[in-house]
């Protein structure tokens, strides 16, 4: 497994760990402790409010956790904004840019300049066959 410039594995297929995170908007708290194996599909469902966007807005950096740790390959990325985090995030259907296409929405996943490679082009291809 290499590293990039933040100690963040550079591979595919790394598990996600939560460990006693904590966060809370207001009144709502939250508090996860999950791990999802890698190279899995994991679908997170429950009713409006229960956390399912806090969870995954914690991994992708878009929210820092009050405690607890965020592992991404057993890595520690709790202070690693989300352009270092090798996670990508497609927003639902009132979050998508209307000015792209799909394949551009998804690409934005790559790279957020939207200077895709042939190797992107085929990735982001391959995401929306799967």
């Amino acid at each position: 497994m290499t590293r990039d410039n933040n100690g963040i594995a550079a591979t595919k297929g790394l598990g996600v760990t939560l460990d006693g995170v904590s966060f809370s908007y207001g009144e709502a708290s939250f508090r996860f402790d999950v791990e999802f194996a890698a190279g899995r599909i994991t679908a997170i469902m429950g009713p409006s409010g229960s956390g399912k966007s806090t969870l995954l807005n914690l991994v992708a950096g878009f929210e820092s956790p009050n405690a607890g740790k965020v592992l991404i390959g057993g890595i520690n990325v709790d202070n690693a904004p989300p352009s270092a985090r090798p996670v990508s995030m497609v927003f639902q259907e009132n979050n998508l840019f209307t000015h792209l296409s799909v394949e551009g929405n998804v690409g934005l996943g790559r790279s957020p300049s939207l200077k895709l490679t042939a190797d992107d082009h085929r990735a982001v291809a391959d995401a929306l066959g799967r």
